[in-house]
């Protein structure tokens, strides 16, 4: 019996020191969130892990607002009435409603016990926020959709009312014709007659919002007055303009109301190089026409007169209101050059007279009626050039060959069914502004341009 009984007492000692260990691995623990409540009073739920008399943790818990305590009620997180049943969820609220932004701490002191006493909070927890909900402004991105209609997009990270908002923003430098207005949700946009590319900046003021519930987070943005670039560019990548028609070029306008078009004639001679120093709308090396004129009249006897001419320059300003503030297509007329009836190449500039658009679009145009279509075959090459008015053959049209090398070529004129045979060694170059012998017959697999003039 002795044996027994002291087996017995052994187990029993062990089974309460077991206990004694799984209570201590398993300590009460809190945690506490923002929550939401109305008068406009804050809230703050408190979580834990096991249930926990509510006038315990009444007793246990302290609520400081400027080092001064407050007092509080514990509610039940679902029907906001005072909590009485053991419970995990507890809504701290204070009694009374904060006259202004305070920074509050919560304090529940370690040794709280959960409902059945075996469970202690081993340190003591702390939670400290302000005493309304802090609103922040978001996402700030500038928009531009007509002169009228330009400003600045943002969110807020929680609803506020519009009038409380416009209290607390401001735009510097000043902006005229400002408004603040609700694209739906807690998205906000500001317009007003703001200027393209200056800097302005929004500040946000810390104000009390959606009555006394929230407060704004101050904050500064930088950004930049919304609109278009000023920009004249060349709506379409083709070069060659009708001669028996409008003789209209077509642009785009950036917030541009006038254009300058300026027009040097190029000589068909020329083209080529040209053709070079201009890709697209960028020029891509240096090309003076009148430079390069000067220095044809040194070779003059061995070119061909049709592919001479002077480098006359025309140039005239055109209206366009509907681009102000506005992407506007619009057609340049090129037929207020003199003698507009005669067609050529010509190097068309456009520039901004009021200067604000600082650069400038440059394009080297043909203004013609003549297309020319080419074939190889063995060591020929056939031309056939034809009129783009009427679609029929060109008879006594002058050609000019350029070859990769430099070497320039006068291959003679079309017959009367518009066409011209060329024989691969057959023809040899005239002497150029290259400096190049006219002893080197024409090889076909370089040639590069084709040049008609009349």
């Amino acid at each position: 019996m002795r044996k027994i009984s002291v087996l017995g007492v052994f187990v029993g000692l062990f089974a309460i020191f077991q206990a004694a260990l799984a209570g201590a691995a398993d300590n009460l623990t809190v945690y506490g969130y923002r929550g939401d409540f109305s008068e406009g009073r804050w809230a703050v739920v408190l979580r834990f892990n096991h249930p926990v008399f509510p006038s315990n943790v009444a007793g246990a818990t302290t609520v400081t607002s400027e080092k001064a305590q407050e007092k509080f009620d514990l509610l039940d997180p679902e029907s906001k009435q005072p909590a009485t049943s053991p419970t995990r969820s507890l809504l701290l609220v204070p009694q009374q409603s904060p006259e202004r932004v305070t920074e509050v701490t919560i304090a529940i002191e370690r040794g709280l016990s959960d409902s059945t006493g075996r469970r202690l909070l081993e340190k003591s927890f702390s939670y400290k926020f302000l005493s309304v909900m802090t609103i922040g402004i978001n996402s700030l991105t500038s928009f531009y959709k007509s002169g009228s209609e330009k400003g600045v997009y943002f969110y807020t990270s929680e609803f506020v009312p519009e009038e409380e908002l416009s209290r607390a923003v401001n735009i510097t430098p000043r902006v005229p014709n400002i408004r603040i207005s609700r694209r739906g949700g807690s998205g906000f946009q500001i317009t007003g007659d703001f200027e393209f590319n200056r800097d302005y900046t929004l500040k946000v003021s810390p104000v009390s919002v959606n009555k006394g519930k929230g407060v704004l987070e101050a904050k500064s943005f930088d950004f930049k007055g919304p609109g278009i670039a000023p920009d004249i560019s060349i709506k379409t990548d083709r070069s060659i303009v009708e001669l028996r028609g409008r003789q209209l070029l077509s642009l785009w306008l950036g917030n541009v109301d006038k254009i300058r078009c300026g027009l040097t004639r190029v000589p068909a001679y020329l083209v080529p190089e040209a053709s070079e120093a201009y890709t697209g709308d960028k020029k891509t090396k240096e090309f003076n026409v009148q430079t390069k004129a000067e220095e044809l009249k040194k070779f003059v006897v061995r070119i061909n007169p049709a592919f001479l001419a002077e480098p006359v320059q025309d140039s005239e300003a055109f209206f366009a209101k509907e681009g102000k503030g506005n992407a506007y297509g619009f057609s340049v007329p090129l037929s207020f050059r003199k003698n507009p009836e005669q067609g050529g190449a010509w190097l068309a500039v456009f520039t901004d007279p009021d200067g604000n658009f600082k650069g400038s679009a440059s394009r080297l145009i043909q203004i013609t009626d003549l297309s020319v279509s080419y074939k190889f075959s063995g060591r020929n090459l056939l031309l056939w050039v034809t009129s783009l008015y009427t679609g029929l053959p060109a008879a006594g049209v002058e050609v000019m060959l350029s070859h990769a090398d430099g070497h320039k070529y006068f291959v003679g004129k079309t017959e009367e069914n518009g066409c011209l045979m060329i024989t691969d060694g057959q023809i040899f170059p005239a002497a150029d502004s290259v400096g190049q012998s006219a002893k080197r017959p024409l090889d076909l697999a370089g040639i590069k341009w084709v040049v008609a003039a009349t």
